[in-house]
């Protein structure tokens, strides 16, 4: 039964995601599409993304 909450879940997501997406391409929704970051906020996502590599890499069950 979870993974079908798991994957009705995945799917709505994704399903919202294109959706918004597909309405920010045709400009019907007022969000910028490039976002223009200082060299301070780029190199804080860079090493955000790294951090975030390597605790996802992290294997800690048992």
């Amino acid at each position: 039964m979870i993974w079908r909450t798991v994957f009705i879940f995945v799917v709505l997501a994704t399903l919202i995601t294109v959706f918004v997406g597909w309405l920010t391409s045709i400009e019907l929704l007022p969000i910028s599409k490039v976002i223009n970051y200082n060299d301070a906020g780029l190199r804080f996502i860079r090493v955000w993304i790294w951090l975030a590599i390597a605790i996802g890499s992290l294997n800690l069950s048992p």
